[in-house]
């Protein structure tokens, strides 16, 4: 009976050290995770089609934005699959080899916000119609998620003190 309580007593400590640890790594492992995404951007809503080559429409969407992209500028591009299911098309990936560059395709596709698909294919709409699609800093899911609870407690208080 002594050496269970003492073999317990040891599981007990090990397992408190190791959750000590966890604790500690748990947020280096997502600023390393973010890190990792510094030089990254998410284009969201760009219809799939059979056979694309993400590298060129890349270079097209740095063409309709004014940001001269060069293919020495992109270190990888791919789409990833939505969390969850939905109907549209997976968001894109795009890997640059600076945060200067990112942070300028971030900036001009914040200033042409209007932009649709159909303009980057090349396909004439009339104005006002058209899928927009969008670019932004590519997050982790704990990121994004703080964002949105910072948003909603600013938007609550916003709230609150336009209504008191």
């Amino acid at each position: 009976m002594k050496i269970e309580d003492d073999e317990n007593m040891n599981y007990r400590k090990e397992n408190a050290i190791l959750r000590t640890q966890l604790e500690t790594l748990t947020p280096k492992f997502d600023d390393l995770d973010q890190a990792s995404r510094s030089c990254n951007v998410e284009i969201q809503n760009i219809r799939e089609k059979k056979g694309e080559n993400l590298v060129h429409l890349s270079l097209a969407i740095g063409k309709l934005l004014c940001i001269y992209l060069k293919d020495s500028d992109i270190r990888s591009v791919h789409r990833i699959a939505p969390g969850s299911a939905t109907d549209r098309p997976k968001n894109i990936v795009l890997q640059l080899t600076t945060r200067r560059k990112r942070d300028e395709l971030i900036a001009a596709a914040r200033a042409r916000r209007s932009l649709t698909s159909e303009q980057l294919f090349g396909v004439s709409v009339t104005p006002g119609s058209g899928s927009r699609f969008f670019i932004a800093e590519h997050q982790t899911l704990k990121n994004i998620i703080s964002s949105s609870a910072k948003l909603d407690r600013s938007q609550k208080r916003r709230a609150t003190s336009l209504c008191g």
